[in-house]
């Protein structure tokens, strides 16, 4: 028994599409759409960060899936629901709950806006698509606006950081609607400093080497700030210190005498190698509450951050770590210059910090706990 949620057992529900002709028909003509905004999208030459349409040829056969839910929770969705057929079609009166990974839920399409606040109003004429189809960040909100009123007595907005909360908050989409910060959770048992000492035997790093650890799904994603950390690198003594990378092989061309740690596919190798290094290094341009900070808090990692989005939030200045000005090389050269040495005099301290911090904020029970308690109030006072 989960509070008022009965779980008998896990289990997969199977998307099953109509046969019916009206809805292959309708699930051609979606599909060609899409490959005509693909199109004009990808032609246009200042894309800064992935766009997503609120349109997918899936239609109703997901919601119909979920017909027999008593509570429904999104994540990310782009690709999974088309706003206007999707939303439409949940079953009517069940709550709904959304938990917030980018921007792109309640933008027109870019998963992060920088300075643009648009999307608090209309997203017409988007920067970020510098071309005669621009007006497409528009009339994707405005389908999004005309969606959200089928479910919006019923929905919960959940919000990893403050920050995305704001956001969230401010928008047009989403500016009537209750929101919750719950900050993302992390196994402690799996992600801990003990790991350390052997580790780094693994890894065969000397005692005295100062490791700079950098961790990207996708290392060439301009989003991650990699062109600012080789700049940023460039300028400081590279006998202080070893560059590591994790992530999957990519067509950045890295300096000779960094080294590629390969691409982990389980929490527990990925947690030695958090455990292993000396400081991790996130120069993202835009981000909400990363998990690869959490995990690395969680292994008494310190972190040199980008000042911007959620990091903050994790990254504290003389606590967990040292936060540079996003898309400044210089400021982030001199940043990762103080940090090494600070960690060459004081990196048990810091050790001991990160984790308490991890402890503190970021245990997977209390993420569970809130998530339930969230539950339990969106279905009793769905009830009444």
């Amino acid at each position: 028994m989960l509070g008022a949620v009965t779980v008998d057992r896990p289990h997969t529900a199977i998307v099953e599409y109509s046969n019916s002709f009206s809805e292959r028909i309708w699930r051609a003509l979606r599909k060609r759409q899409l490959q005509r905004i693909d199109l004009a999208i990808g032609k246009t030459g200042k894309q800064k960060n992935f766009f997503a349409s609120d349109l997918c040829p899936h239609g109703a056969a997901l919601a119909h899936s979920l017909a027999d839910a008593d509570l429904i929770h999104l994540h990310w969705v782009c690709d999974l629901i088309d706003y206007p057929k999707t939303l439409g079609t949940l079953p009517n009166s069940v709550p709904i709950v959304w938990t917030l990974h980018d921007m792109g839920v309640f933008t027109g399409g870019c998963s992060h806006a920088f300075d643009c606040e648009g999307y608090m109003k209309d997203c017409a004429a988007c920067p970020q698509l510098e071309s005669e189809f621009n007006s497409e960040a528009l009339r994707s909100l405005n389908r999004r606006k005309k969606a959200i009123r089928a479910i919006e007595d019923r929905l919960t907005i959940v919000a990893p950081s403050h920050w995305i909360g704001e956001k969230s908050s401010n928008s047009s989409l989403f500016r009537n609607i209750p929101h919750k910060v719950i900050a993302n959770g992390i196994d402690l048992q799996k992600f801990h400093p003990d790991l350390r000492a052997e580790a780094r035997k693994q890894q065969e790093f000397s005692a005295d080497q100062t490791i700079l650890l950098f961790v990207a799904a996708g290392l060439d994603t301009p989003l991650k700030g990699i062109a600012f950390l080789l700049e940023a690198i460039a300028k400081l003594d590279q006998s202080n210190f070893q560059v590591c990378f994790v992530g999957p092989e990519s067509q950045i061309e890295y300096p000779q005498n960094w080294k590629w740690l390969g691409c982990p596919d389980n929490d527990q190798e990925i947690a030695s190698i958090y455990a292993a290094a000396d400081l991790l290094v996130v120069p993202s341009l835009a981000d909400n509450f990363p998990n690869v900070i959490c995990e690395a808090l969680a292994c008494g990692l310190p972190v040199v951050g980008s000042n911007v989005g959620g990091i903050p939030e994790l990254v504290i200045e003389n606590e967990t770590g040292f936060l540079a000005e996003p898309a400044d090389s210089s400021s982030l050269s001199r940043v990762l210059s103080h940090a090494i040495t600070t960690m060459k005099r004081e990196r048990n301290l810091w050790l001991s910090r990160c984790r308490s911090y991890a402890e503190k904020r970021l245990g997977i029970h209390d993420c569970v706990d809130k998530h339930r308690q969230l539950y339990e109030q969106v279905l009793t006072a769905n009830s009444r």
